[in-house]
């Protein structure tokens, strides 16, 4: 457990949590270590409902329940001067290519950027996907979550790049199938949306769609 916060949500009492979980071995830290690999973690928030105003084990009602989560890449010791880490990052999601080439290109602009803004580099970690289920949107969960990442990676920098998807509009792949696979749309608007709540949370901008969580 990462760390807990009561909130009420309509009418009932909630109690969260966060935990952190990873798939990775032994030889996979060693690895993420000496050749700048990448550890994949998972951090998801449970809900345990209450009776009435009750927060104890004596009123907790039924089992907690997963209402959200996030997946966090991690690069451990980085050597901002080369280039290995972001080649990890290149082998992965877009928005991880995205904001590793981001910090990239500010660190070769100003090399002086880490120490002018106290965000000295010793492991990088990216939010690379945030899933809050939509009955509990609104209530601080985004930053419980940031909260508990930057807890459990205390000398990391954060990054992520807000999506610009779309999850309300989709498009038929193909036009000659309109009722077949379909993809979601990409949305200016809502990218500026999400730009907007993750600054309420704490972030800032970096370069590019990449934010940065300041220490």
């Amino acid at each position: 457990m990462i760390n807990k916060q009561p909130k009420t949500t309509a009418a009932t009492n909630y109690g969260f949590e966060v935990h952190a979980t990873t798939q990775n071995d032994i030889e996979d830290f060693a690895k993420s270590i000496a050749e700048n690999g990448l550890e994949w973690w998972e951090f998801t928030i449970y809900a345990q409902a209450y009776d009435d105003d009750a927060t104890s084990d004596f009123g907790k009602l039924g089992d907690p329940i997963p209402v959200g989560g996030a997946r966090v890449a991690l690069s451990r010791d980085v050597d901002v001067s080369g280039v290995d880490w972001l080649d990890a990052f290149d082998d992965h999601t877009f928005d991880l290519s995205m904001a590793a080439s981001d910090l990239r290109e500010v660190l070769r602009k100003d090399p002086e950027w880490q120490s002018k803004h106290d965000n000295w580099i010793l492991h990088l970690a990216v939010i690379d996907r945030v899933d809050i289920v939509v009955d509990f949107r609104g209530q601080g969960l985004s930053k419980l979550l940031v909260d508990a990442i930057q807890r459990m990676f205390g000398e990391a920098l954060i990054l992520l790049v807000p999506s610009d998807l779309d999850e309300r509009s989709s498009i038929a792949d193909s036009a000659a199938e309109p009722d077949g696979p379909t993809r979601t749309l990409r949305s200016k608007k809502n990218f500026q949306s999400l730009q907007k709540h993750w600054k309420s949370v704490g972030f800032r901008e970096l370069a590019g769609k990449t934010m940065y969580l300041p220490r």
